[in-house]
């Protein structure tokens, strides 16, 4: 069971980061009664899922996708979160076909699968692409509607989720550099492929500097929060982590929690992956920011 008191710890910055005024997220706060049980008020998602639902009957859709963001957060352990990632699909659905220019990609992969949201994507123009990747607690429509400034970027912009996020079946682990080789593979039949920018949050961050070592496609990565060296010591070290992160990595990791340490995918020097991308030939400039955030804040971007 995932502690009241460690989802009010983590609310404020996460909420913020999708850009839901701080006011409502200390009423959910004042609401919400750690001793209460089931589906019902008082209850972290019921509380969430009720101004996602009065949102939809308002029509403000993308309003109700941050609100059941917020009822499934940090990750979906029973019906009741699952409901809740379910309607923050549906309502992001109807919302970018009222945008129009976006596109939904379904993509099976080892025997299970993820999906993107996408825009700019085109045989014919072939744009640079960015790809957006979130942490272990966010969603891909959480970060989407960034695809809704594709055109003025001059780009192709993919939104997806961490294996093990959301709708993204697949284990996380230190394997998963694969799927984005497999994501990068694919996408290069509808976008340059070959300048590839990656916005990296938290674990996402992580994931995206391991695979630069790797890919010679990716010219450029931005990330905020990624762990690099810190969490993982901490980690081989048995030091007392945020109960939050250490469950959400169970969960996406499958993995027991007491064995997290062994299974953890392997450190990543940020300062290495910027001098092997400098090495390479690029047509233009490019490089590594990294933005690195105390544990605390690790699931505010996550």
């Amino acid at each position: 069971m995932i502690p009241v008191a460690e989802l009010r710890r983590f609310a404020l910055p996460h909420a913020y980061a999708q850009g839901i005024p701080g006011d409502v997220v200390h009423r959910v706060m004042r609401n919400l009664n750690e001793d209460a049980k089931g589906e019902g008020p008082c209850v972290w998602t019921h509380e969430w899922s009720s101004l996602a639902k009065a949102a939809e009957a308002r029509g403000r859709d993308l309003d109700a996708v941050r609100y059941y963001t917020m009822a499934r957060f940090p990750y979906v352990d029973g019906p009741s979160r699952q409901a809740a990632q379910s309607a923050g699909v549906e309502a992001f659905d109807r919302w970018r076909k009222r945008v129009r220019g976006i596109s939904r990609l379904d993509l099976p992969f080892d025997a299970a699968g993820f999906a993107c949201w996408a825009a700019g994507l085109s045989q014919r123009s072939s744009l640079p692409l960015i790809l957006v990747l979130g942490g272990v607690t966010s969603t891909k429509e959480q970060w989407a509607p960034v695809l809704a400034g594709a055109d003025r970027l001059g780009a192709a912009v993919v939104v997806t989720e961490l294996p093990g996020v959301g709708e993204n079946t697949l284990t996380y682990g230190s394997d998963s550099t694969r799927m984005l080789t497999y994501l990068l593979d694919l996408l290069g039949r509808a976008a340059d492929a070959s300048r590839t920018c990656v916005v990296g949050l938290s674990f996402g961050g992580h994931l995206a500097l391991r695979h630069a070592l790797e890919d010679d496609r990716i010219r450029g990565l931005a990330t905020a929060g990624a762990p690099v060296r810190d969490f993982f010591t901490r980690a081989a070290h048995r030091t007392p982590l945020p109960r939050l992160m250490t469950l959400t990595l169970s969960h996406v990791m499958r993995t027991p929690i007491d064995r997290l340490p062994a299974a953890l995918p392997r450190p990543c020097s940020s300062g290495r992956t910027r001098r092997r991308m400098c090495r390479r030939r690029c047509r233009r400039p490019t490089g590594t920011t990294t933005t690195n955030w105390p544990v605390s804040w690790w699931t505010s971007a996550g």
